[in-house]
């Protein structure tokens, strides 16, 4: 899910289809929303069980990342 959230594209058009990039855009946060959804329900499951059986270079990395692509996340207006 880590992995969703981080490469999930911006658009999956181009630029000649410049009607269809809001609606991609659109579709490609909600996935990118609805990941780190699932990510926090199962980090949080059976009091962080899942979160422990990762390997904590991979812990680390999601740690030391997410912030970051919190704060990169476009706002589209509603």
């Amino acid at each position: 899910m880590a992995s969703i959230i981080a490469n999930s594209p911006e658009t999956a058009v181009s630029a000649d289809e410049a009607d269809s990039i809001d609606a991609s855009a659109d579709r490609f946060a909600q996935v990118r929303q609805l990941a780190a959804v699932e990510m926090r329900k199962r980090v949080a499951a059976a009091s962080g069980e899942l979160w422990l059986q990762l390997p904590q270079n991979e812990r680390q990395e999601i740690k030391n990342n997410l912030p970051a692509l919190i704060l990169s996340e476009p706002l589209y207006a509603t």
